[in-house]
């Protein structure tokens, strides 16, 4: 007789088999065998993450030189810190390193967990692009994403929102990897017990006053839906949402080009044959890439904009991007005015701006800014830029040319020469400035589908 839905069956209860979890973080991380570069891993000490680690520690060989362990202390406990240290202490024993990152910012009084998160991957990630670490392993595992589920079922999401987390995701350049997201939560308790490894528990995941909390206790008590039915309607989601992705990606690579300078170009006749649906998903994100935009635009501008797409002639503004429609191409890129500029990005580290380029200062430069070239940058470009510059950057449409992203001097405003406009952080010149176009979401991922860096310097093209 078959085991009734979400009944703690013997896979979900046993300490999770070592060759599994290659096979897992193999598929994570996009590797045919683990251990190939440095990982790091997000440790807070519970059961998930201590799991992670003991298993990580286990399979990756060399795990001492290619692990890194992050422990966020977001100073919201008096006991945060003695738990960190805790979890150093553990990573000792490992002989794994271990970097404890505090949040110094004071919190907010409403919407504290998310506060929280969003404080968590914004240290992490700024410590992977430090390290030049290309991918983050997580320890979210089954319950989370049948909680994920039902959060975004609640707030009528649609396909891809309740597709769940996707156990590989690109985020602000970084692969976010989740080996663990087939397990349960029972069976990382279990595989810790078979490591002899004790964990931490968090009083917050107890706190009704958190919505996932009631979210995990309804889910707890047995009624519909279960923790099993929101993973099946996850994994159903996630199968459309990976086709689709799939899709665009191959729509992509055979009738569009991704710009060095952050924009993109598609071939119109072959957009105008793909189904509506199809088009509304690509177009959103495309947007939601070129204009680094955390969310996704809103439907009613997605349909007005893929409809121009077809047949129309003009332009139009969604999502923080221009979108020109004219002849046999479309072009989308940053609407200008809305790159703020960054003055000052230290020295010697990797940096996120725009929420699209990965930015690299050498020491000895002096004060700089991130800005966009912008319509004074343009005029003043024949007295600051060669002519093979200026000349590629004349082939863009006009709004790109305004979002071409410049390092200018503070003290005079000049653009600073010899910027190179890489395909990815590693194998770089640490001695020159650079830019590297890393947007966030499926369309994007030059690692993983072999986009490759092409033409001049101010005409480079991802293809």
């Amino acid at each position: 007789m078959a085991a009734p839905a979400d009944s703690p069956d013997d896979r979900f209860c046993r300490a999770i088999d070592l060759a599994r979890f290659k096979k897992a973080l193999a598929a994570a991380t996009g590797h045919a065998a683990p251990g190939l570069e440095r990982w790091a891993l997000a440790v807070s000490g519970g059961a998930d993450s201590m799991a992670l680690l003991r298993l990580a520690a286990a399979a990756v060989e060399g795990a001492r030189d290619r692990l890194l362990v992050l422990t966020v202390d977001h100073g919201l406990r008096a006991a945060a810190a003695a738990e960190a240290r805790q979890v150093a202490a553990w990573c000792a024993g490992l002989g794994v390193p271990h970097e404890v990152l505090t949040v110094r910012e004071n919190p907010p009084a409403a919407g504290l967990q998310a506060w929280a998160r969003r404080q968590r991957y914004e240290r992490l990630l700024q410590r992977c692009r430090d390290e030049n670490i290309a991918h983050l392993l997580l320890g979210h595992q089954r319950q989370d994403q049948a909680e994920t589920v039902f959060h975004r079922l609640r707030r009528d999401s649609g396909p891809a929102g309740l597709a769940g987390m996707a156990a590989p995701t690109i985020f602000r350049g970084v692969r976010l990897c989740r080996p663990l997201l087939d397990e349960s939560r029972a069976a990382t308790e279990a595989t810790c017990r078979a490591f002899d490894q004790p964990w931490l528990e968090d009083p917050s995941n107890q706190d009704k006053r958190f919505q996932r909390v009631r979210d995990r206790r309804f889910l707890a008590g047995g009624d519909w839906p279960t923790t099993d039915h929101l993973v099946r309607v996850g994994r159903a989601m996630a199968t459309a949402r990976r086709e689709i992705d799939r899709w665009g990606q191959r729509f992509l690579a055979d009738h569009g080009v991704w710009h060095a300078g952050g924009w993109l170009t598609l071939a119109r006749g072959p957009w105008a044959g793909l189904p509506a649906t199809l088009r509304l998903s690509l177009v959103s994100q495309a947007i939601q890439a070129v204009g680094g935009g955390t969310y996704p635009p809103a439907r009613d501008g997605l349909s007005r904009v893929a409809d121009l797409m077809v047949d129309g002639e003009g332009a139009l503004t969604l999502g923080g991007c221009r979108i020109i429609c004219q002849g046999a191409g479309v072009v989308i890129c940053r609407e200008w005015q809305l790159m703020a500029p960054w003055a000052d990005p230290p020295a010697g580290q990797w940096h996120r701006w725009d929420n699209r380029f990965e930015v690299w200062v050498p020491p000895g430069l002096g004060r700089l800014a991130c800005a966009p070239l912008g319509e004074d940058g343009w005029r003043a470009l024949d007295a600051v830029a060669d002519r093979s510059f200026i000349a590629a950057l004349s082939q863009a449409p006009w709004p790109a040319r305004l979002a071409f992203p410049v390092l200018r001097h503070l003290d005079d405003g000049g653009l600073v020469h010899q910027v190179k406009r890489v395909r990815e952080r590693a194998g770089f010149d640490p001695h020159t400035a650079a830019l590297v176009f890393m947007p966030n979401g499926p369309l994007f991922d030059a690692q993983r589908h072999g986009c490759q860096l092409v033409g001049t310097d101010a005409g480079e093209q991802y293809r």
